[in-house]
């Protein structure tokens, strides 16, 4: 096991910057998710840090070894992709064996710790079956045992679970994050998907544009979000952002206007009066049951009902958008002009650059 540290990474393709500067610690036996749009960087930075693809400024040290010139077998690094890359012809045993008879083990040891992975990963049965023979979820934890056999000092997971159909993938959520606290080995896994981010992590890198927009834990990015961007990106549904105007700041709370409507009592005294911000207001945040705090009204536009929960769709005069997930199965009609309120220690402001203010 081995921290991980990058100090001012960059990666240029073709005179186009994709990376820039990143720094991140990631401390020894830590699982840190990296998630972002499509484009953002992440599966880049994975493979630099795996030695798949050359830094072109910046160093990345394992533990305390600068690994910047080394392969990646000279890294120490074991890497699950998000295609299962098994060898088809051969057996369980023999696919999680390649790798350790490269590394010139013996036979007795390529068996022991084959068989230890296999135990924990609920392989030991299938030892002598080939990839055909598997089920998706068995053939990736077959790709996951290849790389616990090689007891490196950095896991990497590159999408793993984005080729199973959602109950297989809730399945593997819950398998991997056991395995890694079991291992303790510092882990940097890539997803697109939020829900596997907020599961797994102990630490969250939410990236765009090849920069770092914020780094934390799941729950301190979902309660305290550093900008609009992080703000839209975690939380599903997307949290609501509507661009008000500030009326009025009086002592400890400000007056705020949306369209034809005025939200008062916003706890916020570091706006000035004329400036524009965004108001953001997280969809299990917003309820049609009159409660304390603001509220506004906007026509209910459309109305998803889940049984547990109900997603209604409101615009406003302005022709902003809120989406309110309320519990239960609320009864109202399309069309419908509806009053929804909000309690005062939820809500975010941003200013008019994205960035949070802090009451």
């Amino acid at each position: 096991m081995a921290a991980l540290t990058l100090r001012g990474v960059r990666k240029v393709f073709d005179k186009t910057e994709v990376l820039h500067g990143i720094d991140l610690d990631v401390e020894d036996g830590e699982f840190v998710v990296f998630v972002g749009p499509s484009g953002c960087g992440k599966s880049t930075l994975l493979r630099v840090i795996s030695g798949l693809e050359r830094i072109d400024g910046g160093e990345l040290l394992i533990g305390a070894d600068v690994v910047n010139d080394l392969s990646p077998r000279e890294r120490g690094i074991a890497m699950v992709f998000q295609s299962y890359a098994l060898y088809p012809h051969m057996s369980v045993f023999k696919n999680m064996a390649f790798g350790l008879k490269i590394d010139g083990l013996t036979g007795e040891q390529i068996k022991e710790r084959i068989h230890a992975a296999a135990e924990k990963l609920q392989l030991d049965k299938l030892l002598d079956r080939k990839p055909g023979q598997l089920s998706g979820g068995q053939r990736q934890r077959v790709a996951i045992g290849r790389a616990i056999v090689r007891d490196p000092r950095v896991f990497l997971f590159d999408e793993p679970l984005s080729n199973l159909d959602a109950a297989l993938r809730v399945q593997m959520r819950i398998e991997i994050a056991r395995l890694q606290k079991s291992l303790e080995t510092t882990t940097v896994y890539v997803t697109h998907d939020q829900v596997e981010a907020m599961t797994l992590a102990d630490k969250i890198v939410v990236l765009n544009e090849g920069r770092v927009e914020q780094v934390g834990s799941p729950m301190d990015l979902y309660h305290r979000p550093a900008n609009t961007f992080v703000a839209g990106f975690i939380g599903s549904p997307a949290m609501n952002l509507i661009t008000c105007n500030v009326d009025s700041v009086d002592g400890p709370t400000s007056c705020l206007s949306v369209s034809d409507q005025t939200i008062s009592g916003v706890p916020q005294t570091k706006l000035s009066v004329g400036h524009s911000v965004s108001l953001g207001i997280r969809p299990e945040h917003l309820s049609v049951s009159k409660g304390e705090g603001i509220s506004f009204k906007g026509n209910l536009e459309a109305i998803e009902r889940l049984g547990d929960v109900t997603f209604l769709y409101l615009i406003l005069t302005d022709g902003s958008r809120v989406t309110v997930a309320e519990q239960g199965d609320r009864q109202l009609e399309i069309g419908e002009s509806v009053q929804v309120y909000a309690e005062l220690d939820k809500l975010h402001l941003f200013d008019d650059k994205g960035r949070a203010l802090r009451a």
